[in-house]
C-alpha cells in the first residue's frame, strides 16, 4: 500500500461533545446513588438490631449465669451467716467484754456488775479471770442474748448487744440474693 492510497478523514467538521454527561445518565445515577443509599440504611439498621439483639441476649445470659451462681453459694452463704456470724459475734464479745473488765477491775473501779446470758458466764470467768477481781460480780441475765452484756459501775450503764449487727449482716445478704432474683428472675 502506497501513500497515495490513503484517504485522510477531516475531523475538522465533527464537533466536539462536552464533557458533561447526558440527562439520562445524570437521573439514572442519582436513583442508583439513591436506592443504594437507601439499601446502606436498611442494613445498617438491620445490623443495628441484629447487634442489640445479641448484646441483650448475652446480658440475659449472663444474668441468668450469675442468678446460678447465687443460688449455689446461698445455702453456703446462709450457713455461714446462721453459725458462724453469731459464733463469732460471741467470741468477738467474750473477748471485748474481758478487755473491759480487765481495765475496770485494775483501775479498782468498786462494785462491777456485768450482766451476761448464762451460757456466757463460764467462758467471761475463764476468758477475765474473774475470781481474782473482788469488786467484780457476774450476773446471769436470760433477758439478754448470746452476744450482749451489760454492765454498771459508779452510776454509769453500758449495753453492748451484736445481735443487730448479726440481724442487718443477714439482712444484707438476703438482699442480695432476693433483689438478684427479683430483677432477673
Amino acid at each position: 500500500m502506497t501513500i497515495a492510497g490513503l484517504v485522510l478523514d477531516d475531523f475538522a467538521s465533527i464537533t466536539a461533545k462536552t464533557n458533561e454527561p447526558s440527562e439520562a445518565f445524570t437521573q439514572g445515577m442519582t436513583q442508583g446513588y439513591e436506592q443504594a443509599q437507601e439499601e446502606f440504611k436498611a442494613n445498617q439498621a438491620a445490623l443495628s438490631d441484629e447487634l442489640i439483639n445479641t448484646l441483650a441476649d448475652m446480658a440475659f445470659t449472663y444474668a441468668e449465669a450469675r442468678q446460678e451462681i447465687l443460688n449455689g453459694l446461698r445455702p453456703v452463704v446462709q450457713a455461714m451467716i446462721e453459725q458462724l456470724v453469731p459464733h463469732m459475734a460471741e467470741q468477738g464479745l467474750t473477748s471485748r467484754l474481758a478487755d473491759q473488765i480487765n481495765d475496770a477491775c485494775k483501775d479498782h473501779t468498786p462494785n462491777l456488775c456485768v450482766h451476761i446470758h448464762p451460757d456466757n458466764v463460764q467462758t467471761i470467768q475463764s476468758d477475765t479471770g474473774a475470781s481474782q477481781f473482788s469488786n467484780l460480780t457476774l450476773v446471769p441475765d436470760e433477758s439478754l442474748s448470746r452476744c450482749a452484756a451489760q454492765w454498771s459501775s459508779d452510776g454509769q450503764e453500758t449495753l453492748i448487744d451484736l445481735a443487730p449487727l448479726c440481724d442487718q449482716i443477714s439482712d444484707v445478704f438476703e438482699t442480695i440474693f432476693t433483689e438478684r432474683a427479683q430483677s432477673h428472675g
